[in-house]
């Protein structure tokens, strides 16, 4: 229903099943209940109006201080490069 989780599926188009959960992240950053299992894997926009690559940093490192950020150089708040989604798909 989000447009995050729009490109999380246009990202996802074509993957193999090894991938088990995409979280689309809210702001203001709500951690979940739950701790995850896996590797947490992100990606943000350098030029986001929204939230900034930082304030994206400082809610992943509440989820988990091993979670990896990528930050997308030319993006915005919503991704509009194919090469961006090509990042988001060889890093998952």
């Amino acid at each position: 229903s989000s447009y995050g989780a729009a490109l999380a599926c246009r990202a996802l188009k074509g993957l193999d099943e090894s991938v088990s959960l995409v979280l689309c992240a809210l702001t203001p950053c709500n951690p979940p209940p739950v701790r995850p299992v896996g590797a947490i894997v992100a990606f943000h926009g350098a030029r986001d109006p929204i939230q900034s690559p930082e304030d994206a940093r400082a809610c992943l490192a509440r989820i988990s201080p091993a979670a990896e950020l990528t930050v997308l150089s030319g993006e915005g708040h919503a991704f509009h490069r194919p090469s961006s989604l090509e990042t988001v798909r060889a890093a998952i």
